[in-house]
């Protein structure tokens, strides 16, 4: 088929019998290869050893036949999947019965069987597999190190055959490359297990696909009765053992039937659907088409706490990376204004701590709710954890001399009580004072009168988190607030312009020094009655706000926002170009006159500088080209002023 699903050539292949084919791979740039099985002594068909035999066809890229070959002895054999091998030839696998022929071995009933095959078809060796029950194999990869795994079902629980949990089970069989067992895996429970694909995943592990009856053994969580099947996909290390296994689907028939690993980090299974319930939230009518996605890094970390660092002006992650396996780095996300964002990374050999050193992050005016996932050596991202929030501590007067506390609750683990503590040295010589029980999140302080005051709150997780072997984090603590002896209150004020004239986004912030800590903070009505340091989205005008210390001496300051000045806009700004824009990362800035170096700054959507330099002449090269796509924000300042234009990365 084309592209689109339609049909560029079709071809038949067999004789006057029954033909069957189950297996296909891409043969390079040549054509392709078939395996089934055929029961004909004529019209394609040649060499028919009785019975049923492999029967392989090699085609070229218009489907015209360049060989066959049947295989096998006078029983029955059933090629199920055929791959090309990195040498050029081809591996076969599928059920067998004979011991005679090309069949050199039998173990009872019907075996795994193994060709090996070259370019032309010629055998290069065979093994069967198995027990005295029957085994049917459905799928056959070669791995990174050129040996193969066969995937499909047993019966039997003897001989090759170990470990078998009742009924039959998915068996799993590792090869070197000339057919030798490494290994071999019976995995499931008491019920009909049956495996159909599987693949190899970068890290040498092994994903496997099928349907699941049972609910024991190595099977946990079926949905719905062990009368109806569910998909159950398994993941095996290198050597055989089991890293996860996970059943999915509802109370109604579910099975999977094929599992691919996808280029963006996911795999996919495909398989059938009869159920409406559990995993299965859509169903058309009787069985349905099912294909489900799904993280291919399995390896979720856990956040163990997060807190605020000694100097109260940072952020600490922590987690516990015990026991992961194939993990490169961990990736800590940042909830800002509903998305989680991206904020940094860790190695794994690293201590599992993280210090959120983002530009504008204070834990004294913010909580803030972290989560993180992992890097595996695929180079895949796991799915997020559960997130923590820090608690934010505020402290405001009371009647003196009494101080009022009021902290959010932190989020993340389970806790029981509080620790409430007081520092009146300035020496971290903290005293706890009180301890509270969950959800209780005020207290009112009466301390004795003293030069320095500050407080900070605390939790205790469930188990201490442990970073390494030298470094523990024994409690999440809040930020510390402190509050100084009082002197003559006093505040001044700044203010940063707007971006343009009729932009409201100037800010304006007061600065309160002396007086009694901590501070309280009224914008006047311009502001909408803000009621921090800082106030923001203002437009150009006069804002006077009142300070208030913790003695209740109140302090008023007033400050003026103001537009930019024009540079000498009817000249200067009209005698700017940029070109192209959009660009694709590198444009050309000119000023049909210039009598003076300028500053150009780049600043992305966030308000971050992501570029800056001195424009010394009237023609020069702008290179963004190392910039994401997006939306830019181009500023030019001189002496006198500076005025924005927008620019776009495609």
């Amino acid at each position: 088929m084309d592209p689109s699903g339609n049909i560029t050539w079709e071809k038949s292949f067999g004789g006057t019998s029954q033909e069957y084919g189950l297996g296909l791979d891409i043969v390079g740039n040549s054509g392709y290869i078939v395996a089934g099985s055929a029961r004909s002594t004529d019209g394609d068909v040649w060499g028919n050893l009785g019975g049923a035999d492999f029967w392989v066809l090699r085609l070229d890229l218009n489907g015209d036949t360049i060989w066959t070959r049947s295989y096998g002895g006078t029983g029955y054999e059933y090629a199920e999947d055929i791959k090309t091998t990195n040498d050029g030839g081809f591996i076969v696998v599928g059920e067998c019965e004979s011991s005679n022929g090309d069949v050199s071995e039998n173990f009872g009933s019907q075996d795994y069987w193994v060709v090996k095959l070259d370019s032309v078809g010629t055998i290069q060796w065979e093994k069967s597999y198995g027990g005295s029950s029957f085994e049917v194999p459905y799928d056959v990869e070669q791995t990174a190190d050129g040996g193969y795994i066969v995937g499909g079902y047993t019966y039997s629980n003897d001989k090759y055959v170990h470990g078998a949990h009742g009924n039959n089970d998915y068996w799993i069989v590792r090869l070197n490359n000339i057919g030798d067992t490494l290994w071999t895996k019976a995995l499931g429970g008491s019920g009909s297990d049956k495996a159909f694909d599987l693949f190899e995943y970068c890290d040498g592990s092994f994903t496997i696909t099928g349907y699941s009856l049972s609910n024991d053994g190595d099977v946990t969580d079926h949905n719905g009765s062990v009368d109806s099947t569910d998909i159950w996909n398994v993941n095996l290390d290198a050597n055989g053992n089991i890293n996860w296994a996970e059943s999915i689907g509802g109370s109604r028939p579910d099975e999977g039937a094929a599992i691919y690993l996808a280029s963006d980090g996911y795999y996919v299974t495909s398989g059938y659907s009869k159920s409406l319930d559990s995993n299965a939230t859509v169903n058309k009518g009787g069985y349905d088409q099912w294909v489900v996605k799904q993280f291919a890094n399995r390896t979720i970390p856990s956040i163990c706490m997060v807190t605020v660092d000694s100097t109260s002006t940072k952020n600490v992650i922590v987690w516990d990376k015990t026991g992961m396996a194939n993990i490169d780095s961990f990736r800590i996300y940042r909830d800002i204004i509903g998305i989680y964002t991206y904020v940094g990374s860790v190695d794994y050999n690293s201590l599992s701590y993280f210090t959120d050193t983002t530009n504008g992050v204070n834990p004294n005016t913010s909580p803030y709710r972290y989560k993180m996932t992992s890097l595996d050596s695929c180079g895949n991202e796991s799915d997020f954890s559960t997130f923590h929030k820090t608690i934010l501590l505020q402290v405001s007067l009371g009647v003196p001399p009494a101080m009022n506390l009021d902290w959010d609750d932190y989020l993340g683990f389970n806790y029981t009580f509080y620790r409430v503590f007081r520092d009146t040295t300035n020496q971290d010589n903290w005293i706890k004072i009180d301890s509270l029980g969950i959800g209780l999140t005020s207290l009112i302080d009466n301390p004795v009168p003293s030069t320095f005051l500050r407080y900070l709150v605390e939790v205790v997780p469930p188990s201490v988190c442990v970073a390494d072997k030298a470094k523990n984090f024994n409690s999440s603590k809040s930020n510390s607030t402190s509050v100084s002896a009082p002197e003559a209150l006093a505040a001044t004020s700044t203010a940063t312009m707007t971006s343009a004239p009729g932009v409201c986004d100037g800010t304006a912030t007061v600065t309160a020094t002396d007086g009694t800590t901590p501070y309280t903070y009224l914008w006047d009505g311009g502001t909408g009655f803000q009621a921090t340091m800082t106030a923001v989205g203002l437009c150009a005008g006069t804002y006077t706000v009142t300070v208030t210390d913790a003695a209740g001496d109140t302090i008023t300051s007033t400050v003026t926002v103001d537009d930019p000045v024009g540079i000498e806009q009817s000249l200067l700004e009209k005698s700017f170009n940029i070109s192209p824009n959009p660009t694709s990362g590198k444009s050309y800035i000119e000023f049909t006159r210039l009598e003076e170096n300028l500053m150009l700054e780049i600043y992305d959507l966030l308000g971050r500088n992501v570029y800056s330099t001195i424009v010394r002449a009237k023609r020069s090269i702008l290179d963004l080209s190392g910039q994401p796509k997006g939306v830019y924000h181009l500023k030019i300042s001189s002496k006198s002023g500076s005025f924005i234009r927008k620019i776009v990365i495609e």
